[in-house]
């Protein structure tokens, strides 16, 4: 597991203490800078609201972005909205490529996987009801 940066530690401990506008600084510019794990943090923020009002789509490319800079929480996150089409337009075949990706490391989405391509679904991901 990589090591958290140190200053996004700082900001943790900031928010903690209920210094949320410093704590959101350091996440922003550390975010602007590419820091995946700020990245990922300041996509959370949009999508649950609270020192940033709520914004989904912002988020998305947020989680886009954590998922590029390789943090892994991002890239499941990234893929199942690609998959939802909550905040974006849905994507299923880009969705479908990433999971399989991720289920050749990850033990969880390989069960996701099986049990997608165990339901017999059309191309726009809708399950078909025999």
């Amino acid at each position: 597991m990589q090591q958290r940066h140190p200053l996004l530690s700082q900001a943790v401990t900031l928010a903690q203490e209920g210094r949320q506008s410093e704590a959101f600084a350091i996440i922003d510019g550390l975010a602007a800078e590419g820091e995946p794990e700020a990245l990922f943090t300041l996509a959370d923020l949009h999508w649950r609201g609270g020192p940033v009002p709520q914004d989904y789509a912002r988020a998305r490319f947020l989680f886009w972005k954590a998922s590029h800079a390789g943090f892994p929480m991002a890239v499941r996150a990234y893929t199942n909205l690609l998959a939802s089409g909550i905040a974006g337009p849905p994507d299923w075949p880009r969705a479908m490529a990433r999971l399989k990706e991720e289920a050749a490391e990850d033990q969880r989405r390989a069960q996701m996987l099986a049990l997608i391509e165990a339901m017999q679904t059309d191309k726009a991901s809708e399950v078909r009801r025999a």
